[in-house]
């Protein structure tokens, strides 16, 4: 009996590590945070207990305190629980607290770092927290406190190199006029980063005079990067008409089509179109299934029909005239024929043209 603390990363479920999906697979019992990604979810087995933990700025939230019972029940009952943070457990992420809270119990504990959203989202942005004769320092700093009595000690940060302020959005006006009241230059570059990795993430640069009015309309969850690396202006990540969409795949040889719509941007699952995968239906927006073969058509319309699942707003993507006319032949309707992957890839980099191809 374990309990595993798991780093999700910042957002994008891509930046999950090695380790923390293979406990996902097996875990008995998963305690996830409000932002976690359904990607990452759905990677658990279908007899998984699923709970959200997640605390709502606007809404309900699960105290700590419950949190840390939670994980001592099903610790002392189940082989294998997994609690699922954003970023790291121990950044910003009160891993501490729950680990103590079990070692108490005598539950053990192993700890699977994550992505942290200090680093994670600020290079998304092409934002390095370090730059040879920059920066050669970084501090993170919470950005949310309570009561609006704050603790932090401006006069140190405004020393300091970059500053990362994670959880501030709310908090910038204060943050920015503390800074320079206390010496650092109102021309300092800062870049606010809302839904930091998501393919809907949003950047707002500007200085600490002028990045307060510019920002206003930010919502949580965003960041706040200042120092002059903020200023360096290395975007890198682009937007494709794929980006974000959530992409399935027959579990058979498709790595080249894998990579080709990762490297789009697209969230790809493989899937075996099995009872278990009904669950993607229920929890989530699927954009698009690509089959291309007249198997995996077959698979697929009986998948469909046996669960009534409803892919009124899925998109159908066919390769060969075969695989359609079996699809037609089921009442299916392909959104899109094409003869080989490659031109699956062009009309889809297209899009929203290529339904004019079916």
């Amino acid at each position: 009996m374990t309990v595993y603390l798991i780093g999700a990363g910042p957002g994008d479920p891509g930046l999950i590590t090695v380790r923390g999906q293979a406990l996902l697979r097996v875990a008995d019992v998963i305690l996830y945070d409000r932002l976690i990604s359904d990607e990452l979810l759905l990677l658990a087995k279908s007899d998984a207990l699923l709970i959200n933990v997640g605390k709502n700025p606007h809404g309900r939230s699960v105290p700590q305190e419950q949190i840390n019972d939670l994980l001592i029940e099903y610790g002392h009952q189940k082989p294998c629980v997994v609690r699922l943070k954003g970023g790291d457990p121990f950044v910003f992420g009160r891993g501490g607290e729950e680990m103590m809270a079990c070692h108490q119990a005598g539950i053990p504990v192993e700890v699977v770092p994550g992505v942290s959203s200090a680093i994670g989202v600020p290079a998304y942005a092409g934002v390095p927290i370090t730059h040879r004769e920059v920066s050669r320092s970084f501090t993170v700093v919470t950005g949310h406190e309570r009561d609006g009595q704050s603790t932090l000690n401006y006069a140190a940060l405004a020393k300091l190199d970059t500053l990362v302020f994670l959880m501030g959005v709310k908090n910038l006006p204060d943050i920015t006029s503390s800074l320079i009241l206390h010496g650092r230059s109102p021309e300092t570059p800062v870049v606010c980063i809302e839904s930091g990795t998501y393919d809907h993430q949003r950047t707002v640069s500007g200085t600490l005079a002028t990045i307060t009015a510019m920002a206003a309309d930010l919502k949580p969850p965003s960041i706040i990067v200042v120092g002059e690396v903020a200023g360096l202006g290395l975007t890198w990540k682009k937007s494709s008409p794929v980006a974000g969409d959530l992409i399935l795949l027959a579990r058979n040889d498709h790595d080249f089509l894998v990579h080709a719509l990762t490297a789009y941007g697209a969230h790809v699952l493989r899937t075996g179109f099995e009872g278990s995968d009904s669950r993607l239906w229920n929890r989530s927006q699927v954009d698009k299934v690509i089959l291309t073969s007249m198997d995996e058509g077959f698979a697929f319309a009986n998948f469909v029909e046996r669960y009534t699942i409803d892919v009124s707003s899925t998109d159908i993507l066919c390769i060969g005239a075969g695989t359609a006319d079996l699809l037609w032949a089921f009442g299916l309707t392909p959104a899109l024929v094409v003869e080989n992957n490659a031109r699956l890839l062009a009309l889809l980099e297209a899009q929203p043209m290529y339904k004019n191809f079916c």
